[in-house]
């Protein structure tokens, strides 16, 4: 006879792990503008000046944008606010792919990916980690 002291997966641990994912996709994102910013000046002839002007841009947005995604969250919902923070990150990081002009990395990764890592700053996994753990919140935040 099989023994019964398999225990299920809590759904709590389901969501930090998800949590978690889109976390680190925004971090990802965020750190990204070295090994991408020096083949696109080499490529299309922009200057140190132009791309680090799109990262300042992003660096700006990003810090105003974090503050208020607990807000939003709160507002409009935690599901609703990471989506659209985790389709404006894709659409700017995708869509640099196809950009020509210098003004269009500063739409694309100053304002879209900006905004989209800014929605999914730290705050993002303290709201998690206080409606889904009651118990071992320090440990799902240290994760």
């Amino acid at each position: 006879m099989i023994a019964r002291n398999v225990r299920a997966i809590h759904p709590a641990w389901i969501v930090a792990v998800l949590t978690l994912l889109a976390l680190v996709a925004g971090a990802a994102f965020r750190s990204t503008t070295g090994a991408l910013f020096e083949p696109l000046e080499s490529e299309f002839g922009w200057t140190r000046t132009g791309t680090s002007g799109a990262v300042t841009l992003n660096l700006i947005v990003y810090g105003l944008t974090a503050p208020f995604a607990a807000a939003a969250m709160e507002r409009l919902g935690v599901k609703r606010v990471v989506l659209a923070g985790l389709v404006l990150t894709s659409l700017g990081s995708g869509l640099t792919a196809v950009m020509a002009q210098l003004w269009q990395l500063w739409i694309l990764w100053g304002l879209f990916v900006g905004v989209g890592t800014g929605v999914m700053a730290l705050v993002f996994g303290a709201i998690v980690a206080n409606r889904w753990f009651a118990r071992r919140r320090g440990l799902v935040m240290g994760i």
